[in-house]
């Protein structure tokens, strides 16, 4: 009898431009593993299909907001101008989801719920600071407003372009190539739109693929408007032997945050509430890899302790 095969683990990130595939890639692993994890990770990397120049290694591709803008914030400036929610989202979908697209009711839908949970959520940590004298996101109100905002932006421009902006295919065969050639256990990572990348590359994965793992963090794929537009049914995909979801109950894109009982089997789902606090919108990888059910469920695999 042969000895098993060791595991490789496959990453599929998330909104916005990023850093060279490279860079990310040892990022993902040393903030999952604790260190770089040479042939055995993968970076299914699409952000150069949306964006012209990877951000510099050094750039920070999980907060939207430049040096200039921070000194702002260190002076307590706020933008000039805060329109209001619905304004925000009139203007942001005439801009990101031209009308007599296919996909533009269930867009401009999601993205009228992400504003007015953004309003909710910048209230509320507010109101949390002022009660208990602690500084939770240190941004002025505004300032939240306007970061929670970007984040919808993103998610916006990049899902339309990936649901019927012509870039679905393409953006999935980066996926598809970074599978090509494995034959042992593989862990599928994907975050925010990368997990709806991921279950539609695994759903319709037609050769053969032993994935004992997918994981799926800050995933918008429990709401409705995405679940219209993804592989159908709605199931596990055949390849996964069990599907581990994660999701901070304030991430904007994770609208909701559990995909039981929408994917059958359940007993084959398993959901967790985590705190992401590494970044202000609550939806950045890092804080993701560092929860302890994903770090946990992913390291025994590895046989990692």
């Amino acid at each position: 009898m042969s000895a098993p095969s060791n595991p490789t683990i496959v990453y599929v990130h998330g909104i916005g431009n990023k850093r060279k595939p490279e860079t990310l890639r040892r990022e993902w692993d040393r903030a999952l593993f604790g260190r770089e994890m040479g042939g055995a990770s993968r970076m299914a990397y699409w952000a150069d299909l949306r964006y012209g120049e990877p951000l510099p290694d050094r750039a920070n591709d999980e907060l939207p907001i430049s040096e200039t803008e921070l000194e702002a914030v260190g002076r307590e400036e706020t933008p000039a101008v805060v329109q209001s929610t619905e304004d925000f989202v009139e203007q942001t979908s005439e801009e990101l989801v031209p009308e007599g697209d296919p996909a533009a009711e269930s867009l401009r839908r999601l993205a009228r719920e992400m504003a007015w949970r953004a309003d909710a959520l910048a209230a509320g940590e507010e109101d949390r600071e002022a009660r208990l004298g602690e500084e939770i996101l240190p941004l002025p109100r505004g300032w939240r407003t306007w970061l929670f905002r970007q984040v919808i932006q993103r998610f916006l421009a990049d899902a339309h372009a990936y649901v019927s902006g012509g870039q679905g295919a393409s953006i999935r065969s980066r996926l598809e190539q970074a599978l090509q050639g494995l034959t042992g256990p593989v862990v599928v990572v994907g975050h925010s739109l990368g997990s709806v990348i991921a279950y539609d590359v695994l759903h319709e994965y037609q050769g053969a693929l032993d994935v004992p793992l997918f994981v799926t963090v800050g995933s918008p794929l429990a709401t409705r408007e995405i679940q219209d537009v993804v592989a159908q049914p709605l199931q596990v995909p055949r390849p996964v032997t069990a599907w581990l979801n994660a999701a901070d109950g304030r991430d904007l894109v994770a609208v909701d945050p559990t995909i039981r009982p929408e994917y059958a089997p359940v007993e084959r789902c398993s959901d967790y509430l985590v705190v992401n606090d590494a970044d202000p919108h609550h939806h950045g990888i890092s804080g993701y890899l560092a929860a302890s059910p994903i770090q946990g469920a992913i390291r025994r695999l590895f046989g990692i302790v």
